[in-house]
């Protein structure tokens, strides 16, 4: 990945830790949500950017057709929600929309995953941009891809976020559980699609 460095990503970025992508990732390669899910997820976390102009008197409101429109379907919705909070990844109504301040207590499967990853303890600063993109739909492996290349090359430091660093394939492979194969030919398009 190339060296760039910015205050903000065009269109905007929100904090993600990493720890809380590993863990959604995690819940989903045990089956515990599916991969419609993390694009529910996904979804809900723009969600949340988009309201973060709100003074202290505006009372959020959060409606299913909204998130029907971010992930390009009409149907599930409900289904994927629940799934989700029944794995204590988000809490959802009609006025609040959040997510678990503190995966501390992951499962050993997560813990495995932390462990390979360097500065785990960190936020990411995910492209708004990208988040829709996820949220419209990919694979697992392009979803592996996206968020190796983010735990590897995105920081925020000195008030910038900053793409820099190099993530090899055959790391994303083994910690994700996909083909290296596979990988290179999600990172190709990702780079085709403008991704980075």
């Amino acid at each position: 990945m190339v060296l760039s460095t910015t205050r903000k990503p065009d269109g905007g970025f929100q904090f993600l830790s990493v720890a809380h992508l590993c863990v959604v990732w995690c819940a989903y390669q045990q089956a515990n949500i599916q991969l419609a899910d993390v694009r529910i997820w996904c979804a809900a976390q723009e969600m949340v950017a988009r309201r973060c102009q709100l003074s202290s008197g505006q009372q959020p409101r959060y409606q299913h057709d909204e998130l029907k429109l971010l992930v390009g379907r009409r149907g599930g919705v409900t289904a994927a929600l629940a799934r989700l909070q029944m794995a204590g990844l988000l809490t959802w109504n009609a006025t609040t929309l959040t997510f678990p301040l503190h995966v501390a207590d992951t499962d050993d499967v997560a813990a495995t995953m932390l462990a390979q990853i360097p500065n785990y303890r960190r936020r990411v600063p995910v492209p708004r941009r990208l988040l829709r993109f996820l949220a419209k739909g990919c694979s697992r492996v392009l979803l592996a891809t996206t968020l190796g290349h983010l735990f590897r090359c995105l920081y925020y430091r000195q008030g910038q976020c900053r793409a820099e660093g190099f993530c090899k394939a055959s790391w994303i492979a083994q910690v994700f559980g996909v083909s290296e194969r596979a990988v290179k030919t999600a990172r190709r398009r990702l780079e085709t699609l403008g991704c980075w």
